[in-house]
């Protein structure tokens, strides 16, 4: 479910290349779906519709992923009723579906930037207090008790992931969501990039690659009944972000003016994530730096831009 998405598609190819059989559910038409050859692809009318197509699915599954979700912090806090509506009754549904015809595990992202809250400590372990600031926070949370609630009643093989901020190639800008791709864009654009507070808020930052491949160790030796935080214990703030985006622009950008605005009430001041857990549980480890990773999204977007009529 959400496969077609930005991790979705970073995930999609790299499960297809272990040689797995492959059925993406999202709600983009199929022209506008890129996916690896043999991966057939099932498409909605939107997030909330996904448990519309689940009678359309066929036969036993071994596995499901779960990263569809229809909101972000921001479109949470102006409307939260919308997003409870949009995001739990589909998620259980997928949750009863996955009782009765998933044969394995189930492995679905949560939040580990908006489930804890405010930090009592960093690096932020799988343990802290879960006090969400947000409705999306809220939310997430609420899909966790849920499955493991599913779980524990049917035997479900559940594992939640907890990621940090993802980004990388395959992320557009300006879509609420992703202060990478948002200030990449802004360059590419010459608009002004918008920080919230003096500079910004702290965030564990990790590539969409790294990202992937935790959903993979998760499926192949993640422990069920457990919820691992993916990060990489580096948290950096929007200026210290900027200022190394600043060191892999070419000669023929720089960066625009920065938009200084007071911090919103649902973000958190820090969030850096402790992934021991999962290291130690699956021996995943995170393998790109955030400077290659920024290069690697900013030449993205630039060969790309011209198709996104954003930029």
């Amino acid at each position: 479910m959400g496969g077609a998405g930005f991790i979705g598609r970073n995930v999609a190819d790299l499960l297809r290349r272990t040689g797995r059989n492959l059925c993406v559910v999202d709600q983009w038409p199929t022209h506008e779906v890129s996916l690896p050859a043999g991966v057939s692809y099932c498409c909605v009318a939107g997030v909330g519709d996904f448990g519309l197509a689940l009678p359309e699915l066929r036969g036993e599954f071994d596995e499901i992923v779960d990263l569809a979700y229809a909101s972000v912090p921001q479109s949470s806090y102006d409307d939260p009723v919308k997003d409870i509506i949009e995001n739990l009754p589909r998620f259980v549904r997928l949750l009863q579906f996955a009782v009765e015809r998933c044969k394995g595990r189930f492995v679905f992202l949560s939040s580990g930037g908006t489930v804890y809250g405010q930090a009592n400590f960093l690096p932020i372990t799988e343990d802290h207090p879960l006090e969400p600031l947000s409705p999306y926070g809220i939310t997430k949370l609420a899909t966790e008790k849920y499955a493991f609630m599913y779980g524990l009643q049917h035997g479900l093989p559940i594992i939640c992931l907890r990621p940090g901020n993802v980004y990388g190639e395959g992320q557009w800008p300006f879509r609420g969501q992703g202060f990478v791709a948002t200030a990449i864009g802004s360059v590419l654009a010459g608009r002004p990039i918008t920080v919230f507070g003096p500079t910004g808020a702290v965030r564990d930052y990790i590539h969409v690659e790294d990202a992937a491949r935790a959903v993979l160790a998760a499926l192949e030796k993640g422990v069920p009944g457990t919820a691992y935080n993916l990060g990489t214990g580096r948290g950096l703030d929007n200026a210290q972000v900027l200022a190394l985006l600043r060191k892999v622009l070419p000669g023929a950008y720089s960066m625009p003016p920065i938009r200084y605005l007071p911090e919103r009430i649902f973000d958190v001041r820090e969030n850096v994530l402790d992934s021991t857990r999962l290291e130690a549980d699956t021996g995943w480890k995170t393998e790109i730096p955030l400077e290659e990773g920024l290069k690697r999204a900013f030449f993205w977007l630039k060969e790309n831009s011209p198709i996104y009529s954003g930029i």
